[in-house]
Formats: C-alpha cells, sequence, structure tokens
C-alpha cells in the first residue's frame, strides 16, 4: 500500500506507475492522477500553440501509423459502448427488432434531423464524442443498421409496424 502524494487516498501499489528513481520503485502519484495530470499539461501545450501541437502530433500519428490506429480503435469502442450504455432501454443494448450485436448497432437521430447534424459533426465517432460532450440530448436511439436504412427509406420500420 502506498499513499498519492495528489489524491492522498491510500492505494495498491499496482495503482502507481512504475518509477526507477524512486526507492519503492512506483512513482509518486497513482495512475489516476498522473493521467489527470498529463491531460491538464497537454491541453495547455495545444492551448499556447496550437499549430505546432497539431504538426507534432500528425508527425508522431505518421511514425506510429499501427500505435495510433489500435488507439483510436479503443478510443472509438469506448466511446460507442459508453454512448450506447446512454441510450440503451431498461439497460438493454438492442434495438426494438431484438438485434443486440454492437457491430450491427448505430445512434438513430428520432426526429430525422441526422442530415444536419453530420454537416456539423460528422458520422461515428465523431458523432459519439459530441453527445457525450454535450451530456447525451434526447432525440437519439439505439437502431440496427436495417432498421435505420428501413426508418430513412421508408419513414418507420417494418420491426415498429409489428409492435404497434
Amino acid at each position: 500500500m502506498k499513499k498519492c502524494s495528489k489524491c492522498k487516498k491510500e492505494k495498491s501499489l499496482s495503482e502507481f506507475h512504475n518509477n526507477k528513481t524512486f526507492k519503492d520503485g512506483k512513482s509518486y502519484c497513482c495512475k489516476k492522477c498522473a493521467n489527470e495530470m498529463a491531460s491538464i499539461a497537454q491541453r495547455k501545450r495545444y492551448l499556447k500553440d496550437p499549430k505546432r501541437f497539431n504538426e507534432k502530433h500528425r508527425k508522431w500519428v505518421q511514425m506510429n501509423h499501427k500505435k495510433s490506429c489500435e488507439a483510436m480503435r479503443r478510443w472509438r469502442g469506448k466511446n460507442k459502448e459508453k454512448v450506447f450504455k446512454n441510450y440503451s432501454v431498461d439497460g438493454k443494448i438492442e434495438c426494438f427488432c431484438k438485434e443486440n450485436e454492437i457491430a450491427f448497432l448505430t445512434i438513430d437521430h428520432i426526429n430525422g434531423c441526422g442530415k444536419e447534424l453530420r454537416k456539423k459533426q460528422g458520422l461515428g465517432a465523431a458523432l459519439y464524442g459530441w453527445l457525450i460532450k454535450n451530456n447525451f440530448p434526447k432525440g437519439f436511439q439505439i437502431l440496427c443498421y436495417n432498421c435505420n436504412n428501413a426508418k430513412h427509406k421508408l419513414g418507420l420500420c417494418p420491426h415498429q409496424k409489428l409492435i404497434k
């Protein structure tokens, strides 16, 4: 057990980054606090000189393409899961046709205003990021791609007709 110097909480050693410069081989603050401090520092660097920061990031992505793609894949998956959990009905992440395979599900704009929002925010990961940033606004639902397409083409999904 070790006490984090930032949050002052007693935590197990596994919750601290390895750091050979300290006697116990662990960092002075826990992983959670270290990540928060790193995020704040990164934000400050960005605000100081956005052009330089973006250029450095672009170079890093080019040099570490596989690593960057994997990080983005994890980020998109995490955000998609967070969005789906928030828009789930009774804790079930599924379409009303009972499709629950995450790969087949998407977010639908209930009022059909998706075109305007897509122009502003983009698709997929950009939309999930926007929903999280805006505290999950109302007007969205989980649909499978088939139901979403049918709703777009026919105005109402055939599964919804069967339910009513």
